[in-house]
Formats: structure tokens, C-alpha cells, sequence
């Protein structure tokens, strides 16, 4: 606790408070001097003969009541000392004029007064009446007894020191009390203040949040738009690509493998060379359209790389091969530098390929170009490939915008090798997804070097020499194996892109499941199913889970349109002798086909790969739908591939006349236009797991687990993902 002392060290603040005290005790002392003087005098006046002393005394008092109330008001800084002075005036006056034994007494309480009001001057009254009575003692005027006076005087002087302490100390902590108070009321406004600002902060930030709600909201639907338009966009530009590529892979594959079709003839080699390297290119093309479709379906994060041990040394060389006829044409000298000793790389050759031939096509982006380089060579770990040109360079303000989307820079857009600005966009993403990074490098004038990395293996792959037994158990271990049950080996392959860590084998009778499982021992079996059909899996002896699922399958089209198969554009001569083969296993001989097709192109190539099967065959050709209407009722044919983009009458319409007037007339679906999608979007998909003898409960908490981690959070005002309209 603080200590108080005299008034000197009063806070500032405590002063006020003393001063108003003192004033209105000043002020009730002087009324009850006022009144008891005025009593006093009441009180005398009847007397005889009248106390001319005693009243003169009291009326002296009556009257120093009423001076000291209106100083009071007036003079109040006087006012105490004419009440202290004027009252020790007349104790000493009384004393003098009428001596009596109680009278000096009386300067007790004009001393302990005087102590509350002028402590400063607090043992003047006491040492005024004890002089004054001392002296009337030792005069003879009268006996007071001095000693009891004396000490009687002091202790009126300590009573009236402990009044004003204790006084001080409580108007100190009144003081501090009140301090604190509105210190706390202070900090109570602040924090008040804080509190409205921070409620209009939150309402602002409430009415942000909504109207952000509302603009992800739309965005969502923007985006869900978008999404649409570009899987329209992917099959639209897969059709068109399709189209010519079908010719392009097909004439080629024919002229390579069955050159006899033409006639007795001998084929250069240097043509059976080209014609092989249209072929491998054409069959790279559709592999570079395969990966647009699956990735218009799948987002970018579910890309997966079919990773294998390679070498890039060939890989180098093969695209270099692939391209030295566009070199060639644009009499650019391309040099080839690839060390012979780099190792195995774990890596997607697809992808690897496209990535040099998208480095070796944006090398003649320039006219100015003569000579480019591809090198390749180990450093620090990693493969360093490297594509440089001598060409113009690039501004330093454009080198970081090269591998931008649809990024071009002036120059390269002029001339017939102008791209698309999605090369280099591709080569990035594809070199990150190996682990490497990829960069440019150029100063205007001196050319320009594109470098990329692909990292080497922890443990190099040997070559040359006998692993260990330890090595070789865990290099050669088996992956383990999965039955797919589905008649279309696209399905597998599909899967095949993303499971890379088991070995899937393919089911295409059901009847035959029970006889894979017990030769496979699979881990599972995935049987595909169509859309809007749950159809029971096929009840199997021992507890293998089966997980029914719903994948883009031809066998969908087929069982949908009740056709005998359905084949897309690039289509391989394999693929349409095979369901040949399959239709005469099933209904007999083929003898009679017609194709219906706008493109002409494409019927002369059915007609050579027919052709090339020693079959004594009949084609015919129908250009529109009107035609093989007409064709139909000429000559019921065995068997009739149709196309479905046709202009006028298209091939469904074809289609619904043919199972209208001939039901039986078995029909092969070849076409470029994707419907799997749509039929999917159509009927919804789900996934089911299942095992005969149940399903533990820590496996089915794995399965959930699994399930909510690839399981995409949805942000749809209803809290439901957009078009889940299937409970499975």
C-alpha cells in the first residue's frame, strides 16, 4: 500500500477532493458555531443582572459563524484562518476577562479545527492558550493547572494529526481507486470502440465472403463450362485428326506389311524404309491423340507416366530420324551428339519422344536457322539433353515466357512453321512429371539452347554382368495381378495408364473368370460395366474382392445401338480381321460387306485390307445414307460397316432402318467420333466392392480411407457434387 505523508505530497489529483472536503467542513462549522453562538446569546439575554461578558463572548462567536459562512462563499482560502484566528481571539479574551478552571479547554477543538484546516499552523492555538495560561497562573489572575492542560492541548494536537493522515490516506485512495476506475472505464470505451470496428469488419468481411461465395459459385459454373467445352473441343479436334490419320496409318501399315496387295512389284528399300517411317510416325500421332482424349477426361493431377527401364540414346536417334525429313526440306544440317555410355533411365517413352520432337520442331521456328544440335550427357546424377540452334536468340524480356501456354513470340509466327505455342508447354509439364526441369537459354544473335534433365535411377540398372541372387529376386519380382473382365482391350489399356503397379490381365468371356483366378491368383478382378445396368459379378469359388466399376468401354456402344462391334478411327487392319473372324466363328462365312463412309479414301482402304486376307470377298461402297439404303434393298449383304458422321442422313439414322427392316444384318460401328462420354455423362458410373464371404471390417475402413483420399471436395451451393445423381 502506498504511504501518504504531509500535504505537500498529496497527488495532485487528491488535492481537489481535500479542497472541496475542507470547505464543506468549513462551511458546517461555522453553522454550528452560528447556531450554538446564536443560542448561547438567546439563552443569556433573560438573565439578571445580564452576563455582559459571557454574552459579549457569545455574540463574538454568533458573529464569527456568519463571516466565516459568507467568506466561505467568497474569500475561501481566507475563510479557515478567520475561523481558527477568530476563535483563538476570543478563547484568549474569555481567559483574560472571566478566568475560569474549564475555559482553557476549550482550545482543544480550535486546535484539532486547526489542525484539519491549516495544518501547517496546528500548535499555534495550543501554544497560545498554554502560554497565555501560564502566564495568567504566574500572575495571580487565575490557577489553571498547566500540566493537564498541556497534555490535554497535545493530545487534542494528536487526535487531530491522526484525523487528517488517516484522511489523507483515503482521499489517496479514493484517488487511486479513481484513477483506476476511469482508467478501466477508459480502456472499457476502447476496447467498445474495438469491438464496433470490429463487428463493422466482420460484417464487411461477411458481405465479402458472400459475394466471393457467390462469384466461386459462379466461377465453379464457369469452370464446369469450360470443362465441357474443352472435352467438346478434344473430340471434335480428335475426329478431324482421326480422319486423315486413318488413311495415313492405314495405307502405310498396308503397304509395309502386305506390299503384295499392290501387285508382283519390287519395293525399294530405301521406299520400305519411308513408308515404315510414315507408319511409325502415324502410329506416334495416334498415341499423342489418345493422351488428348484421357486427358480432356482426367484432371492433369491423375496424369500418370507408364514409366519403363529405356535407354535414350535410341530414343535420340529415332527422333532425329522422324524429323530429318523436315530438316532436310528446310536445308537445316542437324547434328546428333548422344554419349554411348549413358544408363537405363526409368521413363516414359512416349513422352520422352515428344518431348525431342517438340524441341527439334521449335528449333525451326526461325527461317534464319542452320544448324541445330541435339546433344545428350551425364551430369551430376541426371541426363542433360540439350536442343541448340543458331538462329536469331531470344530477347532476355522473353526468355521466361517461352514455356508459357500459347505463347509465340513475332518472329517464330511467320512462315510455314509457325506453332501453336503448346510445345514447349507440353515439354514442361512432361519433363516435370519424370522429376526434372527443363530451361532455356539464349543471347540475341548467338541462338538459342533448350535444356531439360531427366534423373538417373538411385541404383543404376546393370548391364553386362550377373546380378546376385538377392538383386535379382527383388529386381524380378512379379507385379501383382489383376483380371479385368471386359471385351475391349481399350479398357485395359486405359487402366494400364494408372495402375503401373500391377500387371493387369485382360477377360474378355465371363464364363472363363473362374478359370483365370485359379491360374492368375489375382489380387483382385475389376469387372467393367455398363452404365444403367448393376449386373451381379460372376459368382467365383475362392474370396477374391471384385470391384465393378463403370469405364468408357466399346461394349457399351455395341450392346446400346445393338451392334455387332464398335471400332474408332485410326482403325488397324488387326482389329477389323479380328472381328471378321469373330462374326464367322458366331453366324457363318462372310462373303458380301458394305462399307458406308463419306470418305472414299477410307472405303478403298477397307477394300485393300480385305483385300490383303486371301478372302474371296465382295465389297461394296456407299458414300451417303441414301446410298446404302439403296444398296441395302438391292442386296442384303453379310455384313456392313458403317460410319456415323456422314452429312445429310448421318449413321444412326442408317442404323435405326437397318434394325427396323433387317434385325439380323450384322452391323460394325467405324467411326471417329467419341460417344463414350457422353453415354456415361448420361447414365452415371459407380464403384462397388465386393467378396464372396464378406468384407473385414479394417478392410472396409481402408477401402473408405482410399476412397475419401481421391475422393475431390465439391463447391456446389447444395453441397452436392454437381451431376451426382446416382446414389452409387
Amino acid at each position: 500500500m502506498k504511504r501518504v505523508w504531509p500535504l505537500e505530497r498529496i497527488e495532485p489529483g487528491s488535492m481537489a477532493n481535500l479542497e472541496d472536503l475542507r470547505q464543506a467542513l468549513l462551511r458546517r462549522l461555522a453553522l454550528v458555531q452560528l447556531l450554538a453562538g446564536g443560542a448561547a446569546v438567546w439563552w443569556s439575554l433573560p438573565r439578571q443582572p445580564l452576563p455582559l461578558i459571557a454574552s459579549a463572548l457569545w455574540l463574538a462567536l454568533f458573529c464569527l459563524g456568519a463571516i466565516v459562512w459568507y467568506a466561505s462563499h467568497r474569500l475561501p482560502k481566507g475563510a479557515p484562518h478567520i475561523l481558527v484566528w477568530g476563535d483563538l481571539a476570543v478563547l484568549l479574551t474569555g481567559m483574560y476577562l472571566q478566568p475560569a478552571d474549564w475555559l482553557p479547554m476549550a482550545g482543544a477543538p480550535i486546535a484539532f479545527v486547526c489542525a484539519l484546516l491549516l495544518p501547517r499552523l496546528q500548535v499555534v492555538p495550543a501554544l497560545a492558550v498554554i502560554a497565555l495560561a501560564g502566564f495568567l497562573d504566574a500572575a495571580g489572575i487565575a490557577a489553571y493547572p498547566i500540566a493537564p492542560l498541556s497534555l490535554f492541548l497535545l493530545a487534542s494536537l494528536g487526535a487531530g494529526w491522526i484525523t487528517r493522515h488517516t484522511l489523507y490516506t483515503a482521499l489517496s485512495w479514493a484517488w487511486g481507486m479513481q484513477q483506476r476506475a476511469d482508467s478501466l472505464l477508459e480502456s472499457v470505451r476502447r476496447h467498445r470502440a474495438e469491438l464496433v470496428n470490429a463487428m463493422r469488419s466482420l460484417q464487411y468481411t461477411n458481405g465479402l465472403l458472400l459475394r466471393t461465395h457467390n462469384e466461386l459459385l459462379e466461377a465453379r459454373g464457369q469452370a464446369d463450362e469450360a470443362r465441357r467445352l474443352k472435352e467438346r473441343f478434344a473430340a471434335n479436334i480428335s475426329h478431324e485428326l482421326r480422319t486423315p490419320l486413318n488413311l495415313i496409318l492405314g495405307f502405310s501399315e498396308l503397304m509395309y506389311a502386305s506390299p503384295e496387295v499392290y501387285g508382283d512389284m519390287q519395293w525399294p528399300p530405301s521406299l520400305r524404309r519411308d513408308v515404315y517411317q510414315i507408319y511409325r510416325s502415324s502410329r506416334h500421332l495416334l498415341e499423342m491423340i489418345d493422351d488428348v482424349l484421357d486427358l480432356s477426361r482426367f484432371e492433369l493431377a491423375g496424369f500418370r507416366l507408364r514409366k519403363e527401364p529405356a535407354r535414350l540414346e535410341p530414343l535420340a536417334h529415332e527422333a532425329a530420324e522422324i524429323t530429318r525429313d523436315l530438316f532436310r526440306a528446310r536445308s537445316v544440317r542437324l547434328e546428333v551428339a548422344v554419349d554411348e555410355d549413358l544408363p537405363e533411365i526409368e521413363m516414359d517413352r512416349t513422352r520422352v519422344r515428344q518431348v525431342l520432337l517438340n524441341l527439334l520442331k521449335n528449333a525451326l521456328s526461325f527461317p534464319e536457322v542452320t544448324t541445330v544440335r541435339l546433344a545428350a550427357y551425364r551430369a551430376r546424377g541426371e541426363v542433360v539433353v540439350s536442343v541448340s540452334d543458331d538462329g536469331p536468340g531470344i530477347p532476355p524480356d522473353k526468355l521466361g515466357r517461352v514455356f508459357e501456354e500459347f505463347y509465340r513470340s513475332e518472329r517464330s509466327q511467320q512462315g510455314d512453321y509457325a506453332g501453336s505455342g503448346l510445345g514447349l508447354a507440353i515439354c514442361e509439364r512432361f519433363v516435370r512429371e519424370h522429376g526434372g526441369h527443363i530451361w532455356a537459354e539464349s543471347a540475341p544473335g548467338a541462338g538459342a539452347t533448350f535444356y531439360f534433365t531427366l534423373p538417373l535411377p538411385e541404383a543404376p540398372l546393370l548391364t553386362g554382368r550377373k546380378r546376385p541372387d538377392s538383386e535379382r529376386l527383388q529386381c524380378d519380382a512379379p507385379k501383382p495381378v489383376v483380371l479385368v473382365l471386359d471385351r475391349d482391350p481399350s479398357v485395359v489399356a486405359l487402366l494400364g495408364r494408372y495402375l503401373e503397379s500391377y500387371d493387369l490381365v485382360q477377360v474378355a468371356d465371363p464364363d472363363r473368370l473362374g478359370d483365370a483366378i485359379e491360374a492368375h491368383q489375382p489380387r483382385a478382378v475389376i469387372v467393367n460395366e455398363r452404365p444403367g445396368e448393376r449386373i451381379a459379378p460372376p459368382s467365383v469359388s475362392c474370396s477374391v474382392p471384385v470391384i465393378e466399376c463403370c469405364l468408357p468401354s466399346r461394349t457399351w456402344l455395341e450392346a446400346d445401338l445393338s451392334v455387332a462391334a464398335y471400332l474408332t478411327k485410326p482403325m488397324s487392319s488387326d482389329d477389323l480381321v479380328r472381328e471378321m473372324e469373330r462374326l464367322e466363328r458366331e453366324r457363318g462365312p462372310v462373303r458380301d460387306v458394305l462399307v458406308v463412309d463419306d470418305d472414299r479414301g477410307f472405303c478403298q482402304l477397307v477394300e485393300r485390307v480385305l483385300a490383303a486376307g486371301d478372302r474371296q470377298l465382295r465389297v461394296r461402297r456407299a458414300y451417303d445414307g441414301a446410298g446404302a439404303l439403296d444398296e441395302l434393298s438391292r442386296r442384303r449383304p453379310d455384313l456392313v460397316l458403317l460410319d456415323l458422321a456422314m452429312p445429310g442422313m448421318d449413321g444412326l439414322a442408317v442404323l435405326d432402318r437397318v434394325r427396323a427392316e433387317l434385325p439380323d444384318l450384322p452391323v460394325i460401328l467405324v467411326t471417329a467420333r467419341g460417344q463414350l462420354d457422353d453415354m456415361l455423362a448420361r447414365y452415371g458410373g459407380c464403384v462397388t466392392i465386393s467378396r464372396s464371404g464378406g468384407v473385414s471390417v479394417i478392410e472396409q475402413v481402408r477401402y473408405l480411407e482410399a476412397v475419401l483420399a481421391s475422393t475431390p471436395p465439391s463447391l456446389d451451393a447444395t453441397g452436392a457434387e454437381p451431376g451426382a445423381d446416382h446414389p452409387c
